[in-house]
């Protein structure tokens, strides 16, 4: 039987002299073979886009070169196939993150530790996992969307029928779109259908085979995800590309996930890897879930529903968290939406918001709280706030209201003003941009009273006149 790893064959024999490097075997014994010139990668596929599958990485070797794919599982880590790395250390390797373009570098990781699951063998594949620990955490939150850990497949996954028999997923990579072709560059997919593992006699009970019908993995794949997906449509990394045999277009065989899910969960351990017994014995820190109530939270912190997906982990996901208000509840890798505090700076805040000083009144906190908000919750005199806003400086920045200090607060708070449409006529001459007023005579000289949209009411509108000089004969 002939077996083909799924990666850059001839990059590795070049640079490091792999023999299992796209090795082929017969039951008896073979020479490992050069695959530079075997078949296409992802055959029968598609382009796509990183905001799609935004935990695909690719692995370079010195030079930039790439030669295999990879997973983001959490913030430091990457699951990648165990025959990529046959043979490396881990600075012969640089992981790129958030991209979908082989000419472009949008997040590069040095490597500093690789974990080999156990049981790993070069030519039959078995156990065909390795984790790569990054030399800096990855930027997993909403301002970086093109980066993002998947969860990986358990048992109860697999219980659940994720990956039966006749079940979907997808496969991706930056392999050649056809034999003895060049490597396109952009990120492709194709769509596979699991099949049963008696399609060809190598494959084990550890691995996954697909089919799709002239579609499949092949050299340049390797160490690329797999992914299925639940009922509600949320991702799983069911398989990790490994080999297919000899041509492409045929099965695509990928390393079982569920079946080192134990050996990846207890090599990265904590934090933030979000799988559902990470929290069993209790005591989970800031930002580490799931969790299922409070007493599985250190001391202090809250069990929060359904915020994984700002963490990295899927959207169901229960995470440990300082109650909101809290000094570090908003930080850089729990980015906090309007209305959230305390942030310590604007990059604590979700896109579009920034750190607003002394306004937690404004959203049930003491003042001492900086909050999340959106510039246009911060009354002005061309963005004035309704009854009830805050904070204010004067009457000018409340539309229908007047600006009154509240000691609860510690800042102006738009109040009602039954006296509103008089302003003007009590001012007497009302600025550029203020209001309401009724005719001309009630704005300042070289201003006129007209509707302005933005506010709903008459402004007084254009360019006052200055002081008025008299040229006097000597």
């Amino acid at each position: 039987m002939n077996l083909r790893p799924i990666m850059f064959g001839l990059l590795l024999t070049a640079t490091h002299g792999l023999g299992c490097a796209g090795a082929e075997k017969d039951d008896a014994a073979a020479a490992p073979e050069d695959v530079g010139s075997s078949e296409a990668a992802i055959v029968g596929g598609s382009s796509t886009s990183i905001t799609r599958h935004p935990w695909q990485v690719r692995l370079e070797a010195p030079g930039g070169i790439f030669f295999c794919g990879g997973s983001i599982i959490a913030s430091e880590w990457v699951l990648t196939a165990q025959h990529c790395v046959d043979g490396f250390g881990a600075s012969d390797i640089r992981v790129v993150a958030g991209s979908d373009h082989l000419t472009e570098r949008a997040v590069v990781r040095d490597v500093r530790e690789i974990a080999r699951r156990p049981g790993f063998d070069p030519w039959t594949l078995t156990s065909d996992l390795a984790l790569l620990r990054l030399s800096a955490p990855l930027p997993l939150h909403p301002a970086h969307p093109n980066l993002r850990a998947i969860e990986i497949a358990t048992d109860e996954h697999a219980r659940d029928g994720w990956t039966d028999v006749g079940a979907t997923g997808t496969a991706t990579g930056f392999g050649r779109l056809r034999g003895e072709g060049p490597f396109p560059d952009q990120l492709q997919e194709v769509d596979l259908t699991i099949v049963r593992d008696n399609v060809h006699p190598a494959v084990t009970h550890d691995m996954l085979a697909t089919t799709g019908a002239g579609r499949s993995t092949c050299n340049g794949d390797s160490g690329g995800p797999f992914v299925v997906r639940g009922p509600d449509g949320t991702p799983a990394l069911a398989g990790v590309t490994s080999w297919g045999p000899t041509g492409c277009g045929g099965i695509s065989v990928f390393a079982r996930v569920s079946h080192g899910a134990t050996w990846i969960l207890d090599t990265i351990g904590a934090p933030r890897d979000g799988r559902a017994d990470r929290c069993d014995g209790g005591s989970c820190p800031a930002h580490v879930g799931d969790c299922d109530g409070n007493a599985q939270c250190a001391s202090g912190l809250l069990c929060t529903a359904d915020v994984g997906a700002r963490l990295g982990f899927s959207s169901a996901t229960d995470v440990c968290l300082h109650p909101p208000g809290h000094a570090s509840f908003c930080s850089s890798d729990f980015l906090c939406n309007r209305g959230e505090g305390h942030c310590d700076s604007t990059s604590e805040c979700s896109s579009g918001l920034s750190c607003a000083r002394n306004a937690g009144p404004l959203f049930g906190f003491p003042q001492s709280v900086s909050v999340c908000m959106r510039s246009s919750d911060i009354c002005t005199s061309t963005n004035p706030c309704g009854v009830g806003g805050g904070p204010c400086d004067n009457d000018f920045e409340c539309r229908g209201g007047i600006c009154t200090f509240s000691a609860a607060h510690g800042y102006g708070i738009c109040q009602p003003d039954p006296d509103f449409e008089l302003r003007c006529i009590t001012l007497h001459s009302c600025g550029p941009g203020e209001g309401p007023c009724s005719h001309d005579f009630e704005c300042e000289p070289g201003l006129e009273c007209l509707r302005d949209l933005r506010k709903g009411y008459n402004t007084c509108q254009g360019t006052p006149l200055g002081p008025e000089v008299l040229d006097l004969d000597p």
